[in-house]
């Protein structure tokens, strides 16, 4: 299948200012709320206006994008900001300052529908500096199939809008994301994108999700130390971020093998339970055995951190060029002034791109899992729903179940015309069966 290009993308954040005449805004000293101290009411504005999941109206369970704290789109309670100008004042800017902003590194069908351009972050991005906002955000999300990240490009969009200050980032590779997992391929990744980009200077923490499924545990496992050991990022400012933590652990060996040492790093595991049926194809292949239509997927998050000797001994916000100090509109420093546009040229921090970091599968720094540490694979991979339908089989069959039925229907003597999804229609049985493996 052809999948379009598309540039990256993000969930909906609308943030502009709306400017009022003090006539039409009413102070309202005599109010409780408003005789609080204003560093108190942003904390009120903020915990408010923290965006949260609208399960009203969930993702469809058989995408690959609906996940654990992503089940339907973020939100925020807007109507705060509604329902008074004088809060509106005090309190436009929050919906960013107390968002994560998701991107999406993918194909059409591999992210939600209402997302939007990187275009859009950054004109947001503009509208805050013009209105002497501090443009720092909290937690960056990235969803990247690897075909999207490798080479660095689109990631680099996202790193080198101005303005941009991100504290947290965190790179996800979804079991979907990687390289030929439709055929069960050995976990493998480049890590071009590693040594060419150079993020923000605000960046304090990198977290990178290897995902993959449960059976995979000990292949994930694998790269995730060897992201340990071989991976460092850096920053636009030069400084370094690292995995290395010196907790060594002892791997695990056999009869008469010397033991092996390992820094084990600073990693996070997470195991959850979705859905075997995306774009109405059921993976048998990967399904949990005593949980039909279930996979379980296994996730082991690995951080970075500054290297504080690599850290500069003062940094400069990217876009606080011509300020001291962005304030919000809560402060008393405010002065109403527009920040100066001008930023600094990072391309020429690109000059210093690692070539040590590239695409070639024998590069020391890619990260590749051996085939040994795969389990063995059932001889069916996947089907089409409406072929499930045909051959009599139902939710409530196990893939053992279905790949016999399956096997059963494939034996008989069936007619060249059947109903699908768009009525009737003739095919050749043996193609019906291209799911088998050879």
């Amino acid at each position: 299948m052809d999948h379009p290009q598309s540039q990256p993308v993000t969930e909906n954040y609308h943030v502009t200012r709306i400017d009022f005449s003090p006539e039409s805004t009413n102070p309202q000293p005599e109010s409780p709320l408003f005789r609080l101290p204003g560093e108190l009411r942003n904390q009120i504005w903020a915990y408010a206006l923290t965006p949260y999941l609208d399960l009203t109206h969930p993702y469809p369970n058989t995408t690959c994008y609906a996940r654990p704290d992503y089940r339907a789109p973020h939100v925020t309670a807007v109507s705060l900001l509604r329902a008074c100008k004088a809060i509106y004042q005090e309190a436009w800017y929050l919906p960013w300052v107390t968002a994560e902003l998701v991107f999406y590194l993918a194909w059409q069908d591999r992210r939600p529908a209402r997302v939007e351009t990187v275009v859009e972050a950054q004109r947001i991005l503009n509208h805050l500096v013009a209105n002497n906002i501090d443009t720092t955000i909290p937690r960056v999300r990235v969803f990247a199939q690897l075909c999207n990240l490798e080479d660095g490009s689109r990631l680099e969009e996202i790193l080198t809008m101005k303005h941009f200050r991100p504290t947290e980032v965190t790179v996800t590779l979804r079991h979907t994301d990687w390289w030929n997992w439709e055929s069960d391929a050995p976990l493998h990744a480049g890590s071009m994108w590693v040594g060419y980009c150079r993020f923000p200077e605000s960046t304090q923490v990198i977290r990178v999700e290897f995902e993959s499924l449960e059976r995979k545990k000990a292949s994930i496992d694998h790269i995730a130390r060897q992201a340990v050991k071989k991976w460092e990022f850096r920053r636009q400012d030069g400084a370094k971020l690292t995995a290395k933590r010196g907790n060594m652990k002892v791997l695990p060996t056999k009869e008469g093998e010397e033991a092996k040492e390992y820094d084990e790093g600073e990693v996070e595991v997470m195991r959850w339970t979705g859905s075997s049926t995306w774009e109405n194809r059921r993976w048998i292949r990967d399904e949990i055995p005593s949980e039909p239509g279930k996979l379980q997927y296994y996730v082991k998050t690995v951080v970075w951190r500054v290297d504080p000797a690599t850290k500069p001994k003062e940094t400069k916000p990217n876009n606080a060029d011509s300020t001291e100090n962005i304030p919000g509109p809560l402060s008393e420093s405010q002065d109403g002034s527009d920040s100066d546009e001008h930023d600094g040229d990072v391309g020429s921090e690109y000059d210093d791109y690692d070539e040590d970091f590239d695409l070639n599968s024998n590069n020391t720094t890619s990260l590749h899992a051996p085939w040994e540490l795969h389990l063995p694979r059932p001889s069916i991979t996947s089907v089409v729903t409406w072929q499930l339908q045909a051959a009599g089989c139902d939710d409530t069959m196990n893939a053992q179940e279905v790949a016999d039925r399956m096997t059963q229907w494939q034996q008989e003597m069936r007619p060249t015309t059947t109903s699908g999804p768009q009525g009737p229609f003739s095919y050749d049985p043996d193609d019906v069966f291209s799911f088998l493996d050879p």
